[in-house]
């Protein structure tokens, strides 16, 4: 049975204005998300993975950024909808755990009014139901005492707490579509489980859409079913999560894989990505940009390609095509 499309973007493009120029920050990405399906969009720090979350979420300010392509959710295009039409969609139709729980929560607000605050724009419940569904909803996201944790403030709790706090937010009006920004960022292993245990449960019992920003490959294996592999503001790899770590078609893909410590692996140290991802003045998207960070591929560098991804195998898309027929050096895991 084919799973119902939620959101769909298409050549999504977002420029900033820096210095009196636009820069252009991510570039024509194609990405869709099902309902019942937790999609990784992975990449270095830099490479737009937020970026493309805050369009989606409609969070760039009209005079500092520009947002072009599509953005459809359920059907209807988001892009060139007003500030209070895109409000009227957050939390209802999709949610979004930031990265900071600490930054995100209003440090004056105690949760249970900040959980209050985010139903109350959508005016569903009686006013006699909000404290009950603050606590269900705390409860579901395993705080032990909701009752307490209502009535705290963001500082008195450790930084687990607030990432659940993050996500009762998220959930608190049934969303389809989930967004998380790197929900596990500074948080300790068995937290960090716990933290991805959460947000899988709720999206399966809610049969939602997720969106999983982050850079560990870890994290991807364990709970994504679709991983996108963004580089300097381009999708460069899309796969199916077994298919695209068994066989990692695009040089950037094998560097991050390559990167990822193993215990399967016998090695002193451990693998570093030459280079970092270009400031956005030195972006040309209409080549492949990774290629200038791998010495033995530096002749296909200034190669133009195009900006549609090609299919290599099922569900495998994967965007160039000089390096396809490339040999790499056996000693090459890239």
């Amino acid at each position: 049975m084919e799973k119902q499309l939620l959101l769909s973007g298409k050549k999504v493009t977002v420029s900033f204005m820096i210095n009196g120029d636009w820069q252009t920050a991510i570039y024509q990405v194609d990405l869709d998300i099902h309902r019942d399906e937790v999609v990784a969009l992975v990449g270095e720090s830099g490479s737009g993975k937020s970026t493309f979350a805050t369009a989606v979420m409609g969070l760039h300010k009209a005079n500092q950024s520009k947002v072009t392509g599509s953005i459809t959710l359920a059907d209807q295009e988001l892009i060139g909808l007003s500030n209070l039409e895109m409000a009227k969609l957050r939390g209802e139709k999709v949610g979004m755990i930031f990265q900071d729980p600490l930054a995100a929560l209003n440090p004056l607000m105690r949760i249970g009014d900040q959980i209050k605050e985010a139903m109350a724009m959508r005016d569903v419940y009686q006013p006699s139901e909000y404290k009950q569904r603050v606590l269900e909803l705390l409860d579901q996201v395993g705080i032990v005492n909701p009752a307490r944790t209502a009535r705290q403030f963001p500082h008195q709790l450790s930084g687990g707490m607030r990432q659940r706090i993050m996500i009762a937010l998220a959930i608190a009006n049934n969303p389809d579509l989930i967004i998380a920004d790197e929900p596990t960022t500074a948080l300790d292993v068995t937290i960090q489980a716990q933290i991805l245990d959460l947000i899988k449960r709720i999206q399966e019992k809610k049969h939602a859409g997720v969106l999983l920003i982050t850079h560990d490959l870890g994290v991807v294996a364990e709970v994504a079913d679709t991983v996108a592999v963004m580089y300097a503001g381009q999708l460069v790899e899309k796969a199916p999560v077994a298919e695209l770590f068994a066989h990692p078609k695009h040089p950037y893909t094998r560097s991050l894989l390559k990167s990822n410590p193993s215990i399967e692996q016998e090695q002193d140290d451990l693998y570093v990505i030459p280079g970092t991802v270009p400031a956005l003045a030195e972006m040309d998207h209409h080549k492949d940009l990774f290629l200038q960070r791998v010495p033995w591929m530096q002749e296909l560098a200034d190669q133009p390609i195009a900006d549609e991804l090609v299919e290599v195998a099922p569900q495998h898309f994967v965007r160039g095509e000089a390096w396809r027929t490339f040999e790499f050096p056996e000693e090459q895991v890239q």
